[in-house]
């Protein structure tokens, strides 16, 4: 529970409310299980505590969903690459 007094709405000329964790997942996996009909999601986030690589590729996959999010028209901005 939230108190208002020390926790206030959100501004909205700051933009939209940032996107919650479960819908952030929600687009990475499905745009990640599109692209790899091999693979799954969920096997991408048990190989990424072992695989350094694969962690990065999952932070690619959820910075894609946060942004397709964040856009809000369903087109998603140039995402930049990490390297």
């Amino acid at each position: 529970m939230t108190d208002p007094m020390t926790d206030p709405a959100p501004d909205p000329s700051f933009g939209p409310a940032p996107a919650s964790d479960a819908a952030v997942e929600a687009v990475a996996r499905a745009g990640y299980e599109q692209c790899h009909p091999d693979d799954s999601f969920a096997d991408l986030i048990r190989r990424a505590r072992f695989s350094k690589d694969d962690r990065g590729l999952l932070r690619q996959w959820r910075d894609y969903g946060r942004a397709l999010l964040s856009h809000g028209d369903g087109c998603a901005p140039p995402v930049s690459s990490r390297r």
